[in-house]
């Protein structure tokens, strides 16, 4: 089946030679339109013609499997799993698989690894088309909400495995003929998320451009914890702006506030401090005027965070304290344990390594009885730190380690970094240098990836280091 770019090439050539008063300027303008591809690909040669081609591939298929390849079209690629598909139209997840593995007999359809497909643009143009001619404007709007509803709902599940004590979002029920992801675990989660991540940006587009905001602005919350941790931050913030309107076109000033929360939250990421600080506060004035006392306390939380970054660290420790003050209220408690660990760093940098200690031992109790392992090893990295400054360099190291083996099992790759610095920095502060600068190297490889301004530094101050030492 010649649907392989070499094809395209050859075609795109022999017409520009048979019709020489169509400029090639026009001939690259009507290719960047993925609904005029074929037209431009026509020739009037039968035998090279690709709509006949593929039409000779599509007549052959069973009903079931033409209406996967036409729905596919909806799908925003560039790959996509069986359970998705199999919302798409509706079917149950064994029906999906046999229609999904004639199109790959047929040759219209690839299946890059196990359990995910994918096809040629061109083959995408040749779908829309017979999507349009042969399926109704409801049933494609029917299949794109039900897909819609398998990545919402997935998400949301993986987003609780992740972290137990997430705030869970008042979801719709899904439309019938909706296929889940079968998630049973933290580690499944993640590896659903990490496989989906490069469909997560354009669902979250097409859901805003085809009037699912509620679906653009819940999905997005979704996924933030998970490109907060695995590093997609800049991902994450442009999700976070199309949320941000999508919420305010569907009159949801709670999805707006947690939109410029998960903003906040992804500009704080990547060191935008001014614009996280702005976005934290317009989060902050929606949470007051709702009467959301876990919102505010988040807001004030991730201010606190911004503060310390710019070296306020007086006004960091006051965010921390209205934070937990807002969260008891509310009766929270794994937003409880989050800020007292929050007020424990702040206290470490203002040299109240004590109380310090006394504070992430709380929130050491309460993420464990919350089941939040992501907060517990935040907070060991606070005690680690707490020791570090005491001089108690043996139990800063044995808090790091901690922190490093949760951290590692969770997949968090800029925390584990942080924590392997100030691991080094115990050893360098013990006179183990040589351990030091074994640790320091495994941060390195994390930063560099996240191309995180970090990297540029510790390999500097590793530099220097080495040329003291030799």
């Amino acid at each position: 089946m010649s649907a392989h770019l070499p094809l395209a090439l050859s075609i795109v050539a022999a017409r520009a030679t048979l019709t020489p008063a169509r400029s090639l300027t026009e001939l690259a303008g009507q290719l960047r339109d993925v609904r005029d591809r074929l037209h431009a690909l026509d020739i009037g040669d039968a035998s090279v013609d690709l709509s006949a081609v593929f039409s000779w591939s599509y007549r052959t298929l069973s009903d079931a499997a033409a209406r996967m390849f036409r729905l596919l079209s909806l799908h925003p690629g560039p790959v996509i799993s069986v359970p998705a598909a199999a919302s798409l139209v509706g079917t149950e997840r064994g029906q999906a698989r046999a229609a999904l593995s004639e199109l790959v007999r047929a040759q219209l359809l690839t299946e890059p690894s196990a359990g995910r497909f994918a096809y040629h643009d061109l083959l995408r143009a040749y779908s829309t088309d017979n999507a349009h001619l042969e399926e109704t404007e409801q049933s494609r709007r029917e299949a794109l909400h039900r897909m819609l509803d398998h990545y919402l709902h997935t998400a949301h599940v993986a987003a609780l495995l992740l972290n137990p004590p997430n705030d869970q979002l008042s979801l719709a029920e899904p439309q019938p003929g909706v296929a889940m992801a079968e998630l049973i675990d933290d580690e499944q989660a993640w590896q659903w998320f990490t496989a989906e991540r490069p469909v997560f940006p354009a669902a979250i587009d097409l859901a805003a451009a085809a009037g699912f905001d509620t679906h653009a602005w819940q999905l997005a919350y979704s996924v933030a914890s998970f490109c907060v941790r695995a590093g997609h931050w800049t991902q994450m913030a442009a999700a976070q702006v199309v949320a941000i309107a999508a919420a305010e076109r569907s009159g949801e000033p709670d999805g707006q506030a947690s939109s410029l929360r998960e903003l906040g939250r992804a500009y704080m990421r990547l060191g935008r401090y001014p614009d996280a600080k702005d976005s934290l506060h317009r989060a902050l004035a929606l949470d007051k005027q709702l009467g959301d006392l876990t919102g505010q306390a988040r807001s004030y939380n991730n201010l606190g965070i911004v503060s310390h970054a710019l070296g306020a660290q007086e006004e960091a420790l006051e965010h921390g304290m209205a934070a937990y003050a807002l969260f008891h209220e509310a009766g929270h408690q794994a937003g409880q344990a989050d800020a007292l660990n929050a007020i424990g760093w702040m206290q470490t940098q203002l040299g109240q390594h004590v109380d310090a200690l006394r504070h992430c031992g709380k929130a050491l109790e309460l993420h464990r009885v919350v089941g939040s392992r992501h907060g517990e090893a935040d907070t060991w990295d606070s005690l680690g730190y707490a020791h570090h400054n005491l001089g108690e360099h043996e139990q800063a190291v044995t808090c790091f380690q901690n922190a490093l083996d949760l951290y590692q099992k969770l997949g968090s790759r800029h925390p584990q970094a942080d924590t392997l610095i100030r691991l080094g920095n115990t050893h360098q502060d013990s006179g183990d240098v040589q351990a030091a600068h074994r640790v320091w190297q495994q941060a390195l490889p994390i930063l560099d990836d996240l191309h995180h301004p970090d990297a540029d530094l510790l390999r500097a101050r590793m530099a220097e280091h080495r040329a003291q030492t030799s």
